[in-house]
């Protein structure tokens, strides 16, 4: 604050020190400063300096911050409005114990906000390009258990090694006949011989298991990592993603595409196996683009196809095609975990109508039947679905017929399936609609999911909740992150 000096050089005193704020008096040509006649009455006035340059008092000192404080009405006036920015709004910390579980009412609703406001700029990666890469927070390493569903040989008789730093070398000691038969000694307790007849319960897969905390945390700590570089590609199990993968999957009004049912079979496909005991060995799943490597020349909307072009198009398909097509059947896809079609008996995947509707497909080989679940009945006519099924009904089974799938079959209610049809067949067609049905245009694709691991659990569809398809993207999204599906 500099000190005001006088024309004359006389030294001002202390009193005539004056804070300096935004706002200045005016001076009229007198020399007097005087105040708008806009003010409010009442308002305090400044004291007048007078213009033959006495020296003032100190009770005329000045100070801006008082007017500022007499007059709150013209700062707010003069103030622009503030728009709030990403940085006001306040988000949940990861750490913090208040963070709503998602099964609770709108718990869900809450994380998944969070998380879509983390991720809302990935939309620049369609003009930067795709950043550096990020591995997940979590990695979990799954078991395959053999046939028996052991993961190792057990051994019929009891071992005992023998430390190594007590007497000569580390002899095996094997326990006597005696000792590992029912006989027991009357001077030893008593063993219990259990009854091996006796029935135990059989576990049982409970989809409604509430998702771990820790797993909530882990996401939203990624898309926390991903706000800082949104072009970052995310390397899963199966294939890459970026941000717009979880940011799609968790907005309801979004629609699921094919790399979000992919994922969603494939992290079936690995529980089945590394549960052989809960969801047994009888069928597996195939990916989205079986459906397209079964119709390749697919006409346009809006064109008319003659019957004969249809049928040449849905029954010889090219080779390259073709070859992808065994590639599903002798069960080496790409994306693993799957099992050839000749130990199975059934075969689930999801597919599109007419490129605007998922619905769940179920594949019997012994029934000879393609059953369609869908959870949007009139969308479609059952004379419409009959013709977009044909890729299915035709095309495969005329490649299954080809490669003698039947004759290969190891289950023997396949094989002898084949022996009844000494000809090419089509599959029969089945639509079931008494099943739980979408409220909205998003949700087939997070409903053709349930049907999918519902029926190969063999859990009634009916026990699906469609007020909770918010919930189910959200378990998907931290499934697909912690790369196993919840048991």
């Amino acid at each position: 604050m500099d000190t005001e000096v006088p024309a004359d050089g006389v030294e001002p005193f202390p009193g005539m020190h004056t804070e300096r704020g935004e706002m200045e008096a005016p001076v009229c040509g007198d020399g007097v400063e005087h105040f708008p006649a806009s003010d409010q009455q009442g308002a305090p006035r400044e004291p007048e300096v007078p213009a033959d340059r006495v020296e003032p008092f100190p009770a005329m000192e000045v100070i801006d911050t008082e007017i500022e404080t007499s007059v709150p009405e013209r700062q707010v006036d003069q103030q622009p409005h503030k728009v709030p920015t990403a940085e006001d709004v306040k988000l949940p910390s990861v750490e913090d114990a208040l963070l709503p579980t998602p099964e609770d009412g709108n718990g869900y609703r809450v994380i998944c906000k969070t998380m879509l406001h983390l991720l809302q700029d990935w939309k620049k990666t369609e003009i930067e390009g795709v950043g550096s890469k990020v591995r997940p927070p979590m990695k979990c390493n799954i078991t395959v258990v053999g046939d028996e569903g052991d993961e190792g040989d057990n051994e019929a008789t009891a071992t005992v090694r023998k430390p190594a730093g007590e007497g000569k070398g580390c002899r095996l000691k094997r326990a006597a006949t005696p000792l590992l038969s029912p006989f027991t000694d009357p001077s030893r307790k008593k063993r219990k011989v259990t009854d091996l007849h006796a029935q135990t319960p059989q576990p049982r897969f409970d989809p409604t298991k509430p998702v771990a905390m820790d797993d909530v945390k882990a996401i939203i700590q990624l898309c926390r990592a991903w706000k800082t570089d949104i072009s970052a590609e995310l390397e899963l199990e199966p294939f890459e993603v970026g941000a717009d993968f979880f940011y799609k999957l968790l907005d309801e009004t979004a629609w699921m595409s094919s790399r979000h049912l992919d994922m969603a079979m494939f992290l079936i496909r690995k529980r089945q196996l590394s549960h052989p005991q809960l969801f047994g060995r009888e069928w597996t799943t195939a990916e989205f683009c079986l459906q397209q490597f079964l119709q390749p020349f697919a006409m346009p909307s809006g064109k008319r196809v003659t019957r004969k072009h249809s049928a040449a198009s849905t029954v010889h398909p090219p080779p390259n095609y073709l070859k992808n097509v065994h590639h599903f059947v002798n069960g080496s896809w790409q994306h693993g975990y799957a099992q050839a079609w000749t130990k199975v008996r059934k075969v689930y995947l999801p597919y599109n109508v007419r490129q605007s509707h998922w619905v769940a497909v179920e594949v019997d080989f012994v029934r000879h039947t393609v059953t369609v679940y869908d959870s949007y009945s009139d969308f479609t006519s059952n004379s419409m679905l009959v013709r977009f099924m044909e890729p299915i009904t035709h095309t495969l089974a005329k490649v299954l017929h080809e490669m003698r799938f039947y004759e290969k079959s190891e289950v023997e209610a396949v094989k002898s399936k084949g022996t009844d049809m000494s000809n090419f067949n089509p599959f029969t067609i089945c639509r079931i609609s008494d099943v739980p049905q979408q409220t909205d245009g998003t949700s087939c694709g997070i409903m053709t999911v349930k049907f999918i691991e519902y029926l190969s659990a063999g859990i009634p569809l009916h026990t699906i909740d469609p007020s909770k398809f918010g919930y189910y993207r959200l378990k998907l999204a931290i499934e697909a992150l912690r790369g196993e599906a919840y048991v």
